[in-house]
């Protein structure tokens, strides 16, 4: 029979200590490696929560200082305008004095420029010459079939000579009621008016001397035209009608000076015609 033994008498296999100081290491450096892992992972994590809430603070500053950058700038432009609206304020007060003396300038020298225009044409006024018809009259009294010789005594009422004198007539045998305004004869006569005034080229002429301080006159002649004195005429019942246009040039300026007689029959004397009330021009 089996010969039995007591608990305390069994004696377990023992593994030997030079395998279990293996085993020991084997799990000592696993874990240290494992440790060395979360250890470096943990690290990491560090430096990158280190590195983020660094770069959160320079993000942070960046936003400050632009943010402190614009609203100086904005000080810098609110204070430049205000600047600016003082200095057209300021403006705006000083041109308004400036503005007025202008002005007052210009109307000073607006108005020494009319005086002195003005002065300028009183002077001329009186040292120009002026041709001035003094009167008219016919050789012979009017005859009819016959032609008559008109002549016309003018003056020189200046005080320089007239240049480039010159003169045109014209001559119509009218009825009195052809001197009605509105009437073909007025339009002949405005019309020869007209053409006296407007003509301003012309050559050739005679120097007219001034003639105030004498007695001297001018004379000019021409006959008129050899049909123009009729039965009618003769009978007074018609009238002649001699318009006669002066040019001349004083201070090289053209002049004109328009006169205008009639002659009727028992009314005019054939030796100082009568004056017509109209077309009497000079300038």
């Amino acid at each position: 029979m089996p010969t039995e033994q007591s608990p305390t008498d069994r004696i377990l296999p023992q593994e030997p200590i030079a395998e279990r100081g293996k085993e020991a290491t084997t799990r000592t450096d696993s874990e240290r490696a494992v440790a060395a892992v979360v250890r470096a992972i943990a690290t990491e994590g560090h430096v990158t929560r280190v590195e983020a809430a660094r770069q959160d603070r320079g993000k942070a500053l960046r936003e400050w200082i632009t943010v402190f950058l614009l609203g100086l700038a904005i000080v810098l432009l609110a204070l430049l305008m205000v600047g600016l609206y003082w200095q057209v304020r300021e403006m705006i007060a000083v041109y308004g004095p400036i503005r007025d003396q202008a002005e007052a300038a210009k109307k000073s020298a607006e108005a020494a420029t009319r005086l002195s225009e003005a002065a300028d044409q009183s002077l001329l006024a009186v040292q120009r010459a002026w041709i001035a018809p003094r009167l008219a009259y016919f050789l012979a009294e009017p005859v009819a079939g016959k032609p008559v010789e008109m002549w016309i005594e003018y003056r020189n009422t200046g005080r320089n000579p007239a240049d480039d004198v010159v003169g045109e007539f014209k001559a119509l045998a009218i009825r009195p009621s052809d001197f009605d305004d509105g009437s073909e004869t007025r339009s002949k006569m405005r019309a020869f008016a007209e053409q006296c005034q407007a003509y301003s080229q012309w050559s050739g002429g005679t120097v007219i001397y001034p003639t105030f301080e004498s007695a001297r006159s001018y004379l000019v002649g021409f006959k008129l035209p050899d049909d123009l004195v009729d039965k009618d005429v003769a009978k007074g019942e018609k009238l002649i009608l001699v318009q006669y246009c002066f040019r001349y040039r004083t201070f090289e300026i053209p002049r004109h000076s328009l006169v205008c007689y009639y002659y009727r029959k028992g009314v005019s004397v054939r030796n100082n015609l009568n004056l017509c009330e109209f077309e009497q021009k000079a300038n």
